[in-house]
């Protein structure tokens, strides 16, 4: 089978998830992903990267190194010059001082495409500032855009700055390996979770773009009482999307409330943007009738817009992603059978796969030095002085 990214090798410098879930959609789709991982970690630091690396570590090798003496940066620029990628989260100024920051390594090999992975990018008045994600989502206008009429908005359960700028990330990368035969070099990508977040907002700005001025908490286009979360008998939740006539009737039709598509409060999509705290207030007390199962039962197969609110176990049991192929299981050394979450999106003649688990950090690092030409008396040498 033909892998998009084979034969393309990336240097792995992430720790956390930040930089891991860009360089596993890299692994996917067929690169050579190595981490860079610590010579000495505390058992702490141990378990917080097994979190990380059970859900995104697959399709990858590890490699202990300490960038901090001198053997450790010859393996490191020896690794550099036989690469053409490069993922780090480090800060501007820690990583000039492990010397892997990009000026470093384009002395090495001006052929690599080097992508920082930060909260606030290279420059400006923030690019120091730790970052951890929330952060993001306040500075860039997102925690202030309303997504309900009747509730602030609230920091999601996934770390949507990390993930969307990997995101980016591993598209910008895609483009820099593609634009690289024509004009005969990599390149530095600078991507800052907080800009990534700032353009994603923007797309809710129309108002103040045109105007200078915001919309009132009823006048945002993208937010309305029929689509919202709601809750049910059983203290579960059911979503609702009900934001145009036919859809409103459909569900009107499903719930056994045709009376509600007849009433002039409610009879288009004006007057319910109109009169939307009574049609709040009616849709609360008629989703509290039924548990989310029930409802889910009578709102399937009518052509409405609804969903029930999945806990993750239960979405990981969710007929859709299971027939979609996107639940698949994998073998961890020493736990057994793990579940992962396939690439989601399906190529007709070149698809992502997962091929190996995540690594135990250094597992692979005897096969790598002696990938780079170092004998097996050099590597026993390294070992007893820290280097790996």
């Amino acid at each position: 089978m033909v892998r998009v990214l084979e034969g393309v090798r990336v240097i792995d410098f992430s720790f956390r998830l930040n930089g891991s879930y860009c360089s596993l959609l890299l692994g996917d789709m067929g690169a050579e992903v190595i981490r860079i991982d610590r010579t000495r970690m505390p058992p702490e630091l141990i378990q917080l990267q097994q979190e990380i690396l059970i859900p995104t570590g697959r399709n990858k090798k590890s490699i202990t190194l300490n960038l901090r003496t001198e053997r450790g940066q010859e393996i490191f620029a020896r690794l550099a010059k036989q690469s053409d990628v490069i993922v780090s989260t480090y800060l501007p100024d820690a990583a000039k001082r492990l010397g892997i920051d990009y000026e470093t390594v384009e002395r090495i090999n001006s052929n690599i495409v080097y992508c920082s992975l930060t909260g606030y990018g290279q420059d400006g008045p923030y690019r120091d500032r730790p970052s951890h994600d929330v952060d993001c989502l306040g500075i860039s206008g997102v925690l202030g855009i309303p997504g309900s009429l009747v509730e602030l908005p609230s920091k999601p359960g996934i770390a949507l700055a990390t993930l969307s700028s990997n995101v980016f990330a591993f598209a910008t990368i895609l483009a820099a390996l593609l634009v690289r035969p024509k004009i005969g070099r990599g390149q530095f990508i600078d991507v800052g979770a907080a800009d990534v977040l700032f353009s994603w907002a923007s797309v809710r700005a129309a108002e103040y773009m045109l105007k200078g001025t915001l919309p009132g908490i009823e006048e945002w286009g993208h937010i309305s009482a029929a689509s919202d979360v709601f809750p049910t008998k059983d203290g579960k939740r059911i979503v609702l999307a009900l934001v145009d006539d036919g859809l409103w009737r459909n569900f009107c039709d499903a719930v056994g409330r045709p009376d509600l598509v007849k009433d002039e409060h409610f009879s288009n999509n004006s007057k319910r943007r109109e009169n939307w705290k009574e049609l709040h207030t009616t849709l609360e007390e008629l989703m509290l009738s039924k548990t989310r199962d029930e409802w889910n039962e009578i709102l399937s197969n009518k052509e409405i817009a609804f969903s029930p609110v999945n806990e993750i176990n239960e979405a990981f049991d969710d007929p859709h992603f299971n027939y979609r192929g996107l639940i698949q299981e994998l073998n961890y050394p020493g736990i057994g059978q793990i579940k992962q979450v396939a690439f989601p999106a399906k190529f007709s003649q070149t698809p992502a796969d997962i091929r190996t688990p995540p690594p135990s950090p250094g597992q692979d690092t005897e096969d790598i030095l002696r990938s780079l030409g170092y004998s097996t008396e050099e590597i026993a040498e390294f070992h007893p002085t820290g280097v790996i």
